[in-house]
Parts: structure tokens; C-alpha cells; sequence
């Protein structure tokens, strides 16, 4: 009896091992099919660049218009008119209806304050280009897009606006200015100031840069 009891026992415990084993298997199995089908997913995982485009700030200031004619009259125009491309030559051309002294400056889309123009002698009702045939440049429009705005100060004796601090670059007539824009309005605003209204005339020439 006792022998049957430890057959019986020998034979549960026999029964229950296979199954433990058989258990072990089908999970070590199971193991096997996520591991390979983890490793298939990770074959199949595409890395994509997705490019970002950041915006550019394009940099915008004010455009105030000056205009002033109390004893003679100052006329200026673009051409063949005040849209430009980028890259396009830059001609203007301008006038006075009295003998007088002119001075250009010119706020940029980019905010950039050049003088173009120094104490230029012109005569009643001469049409002069911009820039003028003995300055022998050739201005190209430059991004980036935006309103753009040239200043026509005419006056009638020969007069000096800005200060040797003021100029940050000279060259062929043409002065970059260490002023930014809203410097420079008030800047002009009190060099005019100096000058009777009877001897002088302002003229504001709004442009535009439409393209890259």
C-alpha cells in the first residue's frame, strides 16, 4: 500500500513537473514571439525630419510724411514708379521751383537711415536724377520687403543737418547714419527748426520693396 501511495505520489509529482516544464516552455515560447515582434516593429520604425520653417521678423518702423512749401515747392517721383523688386536699380528723380540746396535722406524697409544727398546746388525747375550722373553709383534695391520713405530737404542757402557723430560711413557722397529712424525725425525737426519756414521746403517720397 504504502508503495502504491508513493508510486501515486511519484506519478502526481512526475505529472506536475511536466506541466512546470511545459509552462516554462510556452512562456520562454511567448518570450520568443514578443521579443521578435518587438524587433520586427523596431525594423520597421522610420525616423522622418519634418522641417521647421522659423519666420524671419522683419524689423518695421514709422514713415511719417513731411510736406512743406510755404515760398517754393520741392517735386519728387520714382521710376517708372515707387514699387520696386529686389534687385531692380533704384531711380528717382526730383526738382525745386526755386534755386536751393537739396538734401536727401532715406529711411530703409530694414529701418537704416542714409543720407543720399549733401548740399546739392540745383536750378529752378531742373530735373536731376537720382543718383546723380556725377556720383557715378548705381543704388540696387535690397531686401527685405517692405515701405520705404526718402526725405526731400531743400533750402535755400547751404545748410549742414547732422553732426560728425551722426555719420557712421561715407562714401561717394553717400553717409550712413548712426541715428535710428525716430533719431532722425527728431533730429530734423529741430535742425529745421534753425531755418525760417520762407527758406526751405520738405517733400516726402513714399516707396515699396514687393519681392525676394
Amino acid at each position: 500500500m504504502t508503495d502504491t501511495i508513493e508510486r501515486s505520489e511519484s506519478s502526481v509529482l512526475a505529472k506536475q513537473g511536466v506541466r512546470l516544464i511545459r509552462n516554462v516552455s510556452v512562456s520562454l515560447a511567448t518570450l520568443g514571439m514578443l521579443a521578435a515582434l518587438a524587433a520586427c516593429q523596431h525594423d520597421q520604425v522610420k525616423v522622418v525630419t519634418v522641417p521647421v520653417e522659423v519666420p524671419v521678423e522683419v524689423p518695421r518702423c514709422e514713415l511719417p510724411t513731411f510736406h512743406e512749401a510755404r515760398a517754393f515747392t520741392v517735386e519728387a517721383w520714382a521710376i517708372p514708379d515707387p514699387t520696386f523688386d529686389v534687385g531692380e536699380p533704384l531711380r528717382l528723380q526730383m526738382r525745386v521751383s526755386t534755386p536751393a540746396h537739396m538734401n536727401i535722406f532715406y529711411v530703409s524697409s530694414s529701418c537704416k537711415v542714409t543720407r543720399l544727398l549733401n548740399n546739392y546746388a540745383m536750378t529752378e525747375t531742373q530735373i536731376v536724377d537720382i543718383p546723380t550722373p556725377e556720383s557715378g553709383l548705381r543704388m540696387t534695391v535690397k531686401p527685405p520687403t517692405g515701405n520705404e520713405a526718402f526725405y526731400f530737404v531743400a533750402t535755400r542757402l547751404s545748410m549742414n543737418f547732422l553732426a560728425g557723430s551722426d555719420i557712421m560711413g561715407e562714401g561717394a557722397g553717400v553717409a550712413s547714419l548712426d541715428l535710428s529712424p525716430d533719431q532722425f525725425y527728431r533730429h530734423l525737426h529741430d535742425a529745421l527748426g534753425r531755418i525760417n519756414p520762407a527758406d526751405r521746403s520738405m517733400y516726402t517720397l513714399k516707396t515699396a520693396v514687393v519681392s525676394q
